[in-house]
């Protein structure tokens, strides 16, 4: 029983690199080359699905914003996970960065930090629960 508890934990683990990850690696290309643009939340997108719940319990906010690239296109899209502060709503004004070559991929410019940082807490988690499941596997051998 311990043995597929171990596993189980490992594979959230993992899941949860894999996941920190990603958030690292689009917040990094925003870094390479941003653009800044005044954006405006048309409106804000609620997802309910179970792993996308915070701690709280409550449904993660994905901010979804218009803004018009200096090239003169108007733009809307959906912020990332981890990439808009939970507080905008319908309507604010804010300040986002876009990846130029690919400007749906943008994130409410905010000095709380961002996917990047959110990404490696991400991944910290994921190590954590990859030590969780070394232990039980410790313990799952020695009890067997």
């Amino acid at each position: 029983m311990l043995w597929v508890l171990a596993g189980s934990v490992l594979a959230l683990g993992l899941a949860f690199v894999v996941a920190g990850n990603g958030m690292r690696r689009r917040a990094g290309a925003l870094d390479r080359s941003p653009e800044r643009a005044e954006a405006v939340v048309t409106r804000v997108r609620r997802h309910w699905w179970p792993m996308l719940l915070d701690p709280l319990g409550g449904p993660v906010a994905r901010p979804v914003v218009r803004f018009t690239t200096p090239a003169g296109a108007q733009i809307e899209a959906e912020v990332g996970w981890g990439d808009g502060p939970a507080v905008a709503r319908a309507g604010d004004a804010v300040t986002v960065v876009f990846d130029p070559q690919a400007p749906g991929n943008v994130r409410i410019d905010d000095p709380r930090g961002g996917a990047a940082q959110n990404g490696v807490v991400v991944i910290l988690c994921g190590a954590g629960l990859g030590a969780v499941a070394v232990l039980l596997a410790v313990v799952a051998a020695a009890t067997s």
